[in-house]
Formats: structure tokens, sequence, C-alpha cells
């Protein structure tokens, strides 16, 4: 496991072993302090990618999902579209899947919720506006 404090203020945990989405949320709450990561700032994004590279290219889970209406929302309901992330990082998916995304190659592409990557857990160690 990647366990660090990120130039974001956020700790972050990046498994080695991968889970379902479903699997992910659950292990990342399972962690007191902890949840599935949420990655709406652009220094936000440069954190994964830089942990993807660690990771060998890997593709990691996000809380991040698309609507019943097919718009990508994050797990605390913010629309995708308003927030930094949808600046330097685009989503790919399929129109009228249900579906959540993982990063792969710099971006957000959907996937079915039931197959496994890498899991990526945020903590937020003060209190910050980020979290």
């Amino acid at each position: 496991m990647i366990y660090e404090n990120r130039s974001d203020g956020l700790l972050t945990l990046l498994g080695k072993q991968t889970m379902t989405f479903n699997e992910t949320k659950k292990f990342c709450a399972s962690i007191p302090g902890h949840r599935m990561a949420m990655t709406k700032k652009k220094t936000q994004i440069e954190v994964l990618k830089n942990l993807q590279n660690r990771a060998g290219g890997a593709e990691i889970w996000v809380d991040l999902v698309k609507s019943d209406v097919g718009l990508a929302i994050w797990g605390d309901r913010t629309p995708y579209e308003d927030t930094e992330a949808s600046q330097v990082a685009t989503t790919f998916g399929e129109e009228g899947v249900l579906t959540a995304f993982r990063f792969k190659e710099q971006h957000f592409h959907d996937r079915a919720k039931s197959i496994p990557f890498l899991p990526l857990c945020q903590a937020n160690p003060l209190d910050s506006d980020e979290w």
C-alpha cells in the first residue's frame, strides 16, 4: 500500500489489491476517518496521476458515478462539471449505462462496478475546506 500525506493536505491510501467499486467503498469506510477518494480539485488530479504512475499505470477507482440521467456525479452528489477536475481531466463513457468511473490514462473512464481496480481512499487529518 502507498499511504501518504499529499500536497492537497489529505492523506491518501492506495491499495495494492484490486477490488470492485462497492468493495472499495466498504474498504475505505472501514478505516476510521477515511472515505473513497473524490478528486475534485486540480491538485488532487495531479496527486492521482502521481499515484497511478507509482502503481505502474494501474487503473484506480474514484468515487465518481453516473447518475440515473447519465451525468457524472461525485460521491457527495456534486456534479463533475461543477468541479476543477473537469477542467483538467475528461470523462469517457457510454450513454445510458449506470456505471462508476476509474482513473485510466489521466482521464476518468466508466466501467461496470463489478470489475476490480485498485482502491483509493482519502482522510482529512485537519479541519479543512478540502474535505
